[in-house]
């Protein structure tokens, strides 16, 4: 399809032009996060446009197996407005890992919403061996599915704490 895959994840501050700041605090098996995003973006190849945004999440250590994160995000790129929240569960013992991700999101222009999305993705691993299925479809029924592998090589190239992924989707 020819939709976005919304994640969460704009204002964690990925991105090799802008700044960002991060602020947590922990207190027992709770953590809040707060991220920032700002600076200066080419999006059109033209010339520079502003971007700033927030994330506040709150993470839930509830046994040492389970973790729960809970999201929100809004940010400001060259006028257009992104804001939405996503939902990370992640189940990991010694044998295996399930992890879950949902995310809904919208981007607004000129006072016009560009798009709205939901997705989600089922994460399974065990070992070096991982299999995974990701789903996103947005207001107008475009959707995108993919299912994937992974092998994961340890102590890559003989470094240690070194890895890296082979991979099929």
């Amino acid at each position: 399809g020819n939709t976005n895959f919304y994640q969460a994840s704009a204002a964690r501050g990925r991105s090799s032009d802008t700044g960002q700041i991060m602020f947590d605090v922990t207190a027992g098996s709770m953590k809040f996060e707060l991220g920032t995003i700002w600076g200066e973006t080419d999006t059109d190849n033209t010339d520079e446009d502003s971007i700033s945004g927030f994330r506040p999440a709150i993470v839930w250590d509830a046994t040492g197996d389970l973790r729960v994160t809970l999201g929100y995000e809004s940010v400001e790129n060259s006028g257009a407005e992104t804001s939405g929240y996503g939902l990370y569960v992640r189940y990991a013992t010694d044998a295996f890992a399930l992890k879950m991700n949902y995310a809904d999101g919208k981007q607004e222009a000129n006072g016009a919403t560009t798009w709205e999305n939901t997705s989600y993705n089922i994460n399974v691993e065990s070992g070096n061996f991982g299999l995974g299925y990701t789903n996103t479809e947005d207001d107008g029924g475009d959707q995108a599915t993919s299912v994937y592998a992974r092998y994961l090589i340890q102590n890559f190239m003989g470094v240690s704490n070194a890895s890296a992924s082979l991979a099929l989707g």
